[in-house]
């Protein structure tokens, strides 16, 4: 790797490796969106049921001479359909210990993916250093592999179903006769590192025409999906004007139409600001908390209706959040959907089943419109101070919770001017069709209630509530706090 000119700065991310990928290129004189590309780049390895080549997601963008920007390579529906009775599509159940929930995966189940347009977009429109120094830290740990860790061994653990419908993927995470791959052991993917060097080289045509095109669109097409070499060759990256409000003084900026958790964060806030602050953590608190996410929901109606059923999945999307010395700050927010249990051969890139999530799509499967982006929940946001830097960077996974989980720890930090890492660690709330989940933390009597509204209380701190992983940047100190609840971290050089 180049030796240049190290720039100082701050990555909060859901895996150590995603992180260190970051700092690696912020070490040799990258920005924060050289930094960015490198990490989405590693989180394929790292994080592989939750980013990958074969999905989509979005960069919230401030740069140093503040511009705001906001990159959608989230996964498009196809130009075209075919009948159902040529569709390989189908439910699969996991189980996640106190429930059981069922996903729709196969060929039929997978929309354009984006995120290879949208790392190359970036690069040519943010990125100083070149593509294959930012490439080389993923490609070290797909070769000699990553150590999985708890939560990632969580997460295969959960998905595992629809992993083993995958042969290509199964020598990966089934390595033995001992069953799926456990904590502690490696996790490499050396077809993936060959992909990515070529890649490099190649430039995205090597993804959306050309013969990794044909194997995407012969793979599907034999097993009954519907992506077409036009999908692919006309998919294109995004560049949208962020949803911005005000709010105690900041500029908030955080992800516009068609995706629609901004307008969520934006309602709730400013049904917080209209009262009157109660104690922390109080019954009065929790009841606050209640009234500003239920009011929300509803004045946000028209736009949410469409997607309150995703709201109790784990959810399957991941985050980072980086700022530079410079003031250069990113959001990204990744996903793969469950994955499909198809992959592109000779690659180990798994792709998305945006089109067998139920929620998207409330008048059944397959009502989807053609050839049109396809909305979400997920929401990375930035916070801007009056004379316009980037002070939080932030972002989370969590399904139809991102927005409110979200919109509570800007709402600790901002209202009652919480440092970082006590914000991400305090309870959170969610709400949904009248039932109140609650973590612990809340200084709540054994007979508090809330008129027409069940108070489910958590005994312990879950996923659940989403993986915040935030930077900061606070008297002219670099900060934050990486979300215990998704294996978050935070690193700085």
């Amino acid at each position: 790797m180049q030796n240049l000119k190290a720039k100082k700065g701050i990555v909060s991310a859901g895996h150590t490796q995603t992180a260190e990928a970051a700092i690696e290129i912020l070490n040799v004189g990258g920005n924060a969106y050289d930094a960015a590309i490198a990490a989405l780049l590693a989180s394929y390895v790292t994080e592989p049921c939750m980013s990958s080549a074969g999905g989509g997601g979005f960069m919230i963008v401030h740069t140093a001479d503040k511009k705001n920007l906001l990159f959608d390579f989230f996964c498009q529906t196809p130009k075209h359909k075919k009948p159902l009775s040529q569709i390989d599509f189908y439910p699969v159940e996991l189980n996640f210990g106190d429930a059981k929930e069922t996903f729709h995966i196969g060929a039929g189940s997978v929309a354009t993916p984006g995120s290879i347009a949208g790392i190359f977009d970036i690069y040519e429109k943010m990125c100083t250093l070149p593509m294959k120094v930012l490439v080389e830290p993923a490609i070290k740990y797909a070769k000699e592999g990553v150590t999985v860790d708890a939560f990632q061994h969580y997460d295969f653990l959960l998905l595992q179903n629809i992993i083993k419908g995958d042969k290509q993927m199964n020598p990966s995470f089934f390595p033995s006769n001992n069953g799926l791959i456990k904590e502690g052991e490696t996790l490499a993917f050396p077809e993936m590192a060959d992909y990515l060097d070529y890649l490099t080289k190649e430039g995205p045509r090597a993804f959306y025409e050309g013969e990794i095109a044909r194997k995407i669109v012969d793979t599907l097409s034999e097993k009954g999906g519907f992506i077409n070499l036009e999908d692919l060759k006309e998919y294109k990256a995004t560049i949208r004007q962020p949803y911005s409000f005000n709010y105690k003084g900041y500029q908030l900026i955080t992800n516009p139409y068609p995706s629609v958790g901004g307008g969520m964060i934006d309602y709730a806030l400013k049904n917080i600001e209209q009262v009157e602050l109660p104690e922390i953590f109080s019954e009065k608190h929790l009841d606050l908390l209640y009234r500003a996410i239920g009011k929300a929901q509803k004045e946000w109606a028209e736009v949410l209706k469409n997607h309150q059923a995703q709201a109790n999945k784990r959810g399957c999307t991941t985050h980072f959040s980086i700022l530079d010395e410079d003031g250069n700050a990113a959001g990204v927010s990744s996903t793969n959907g469950e994955g499909s249990a198809c992959s592109i051969p000779g690659t180990q890139i798994m792709l998305n089943n945006m089109l067998g999530e139920a929620a998207l799509f409330p008048n059944g499967f397959h009502s989807w419109p053609c050839n049109t982006r396809v909305s979400s929940l997920m929401s990375p946001t930035i916070a801007l101070n009056k004379s316009g830097r980037a002070v939080i960077v932030t972002g989370s996974g969590g399904a139809g919770r991102i927005p409110a989980v979200i919109m509570q720890c800007i709402h600790y930090m901002l209202d009652y001017e919480m440092a970082s890492h006590d914000a991400i660690k305090s309870p959170r709330v969610y709400l949904e069709n009248g039932k109140l989940d609650v973590e612990p933390g809340f200084s709540l009597s054994n007979n508090h209630k809330i008129p027409d509204c069940e108070i489910a209380r958590f005994s312990e701190q879950d996923m659940y509530f989403g993986g915040v992983h935030t930077v900061t940047y606070y008297r002219g100190k670099l900060g934050g706090a990486g979300d215990k609840r998704r294996s978050g971290v935070l690193l700085k050089n």
